[in-house]
């Protein structure tokens, strides 16, 4: 199920700058999937966290929470999220 898009996600959570990585992806807001990067998301609230991940036919989707299957990576955002929504990333 698709809620909102890229734009709407960003404007609506607002996420987090990875201070742990200056040249993250995602505009700095991208945290791996490994390591100190992992150790640090994981000590958030699953409703601030979210997964970046490939899907079926290859389009890339922010879905709410952590999940391992087809992770590329993780944002943390300012806002919580219902655990319902999820977002397909534009790969332009």
């Amino acid at each position: 199920m698709r809620c909102m898009n890229e734009k709407q996600f960003y404007q609506h959570f607002t996420p987090i700058a990875n201070d742990l990585d200056t040249k993250a992806s995602w505009n700095g807001c991208m945290y791996e999937t490994y390591g100190a990067e992992l150790f640090y998301v994981k000590r958030y609230d699953e409703r601030y966290v979210w997964t970046i991940i490939e899907g079926d036919e290859g389009q890339w989707y922010l879905i709410p929470g952590y999940h391992f299957i087809n992770r590329i990576g993780y944002i943390i955002t300012k806002q919580p999220h219902d655990g319902v929504c999820d977002v397909k990333i534009d790969m332009q």
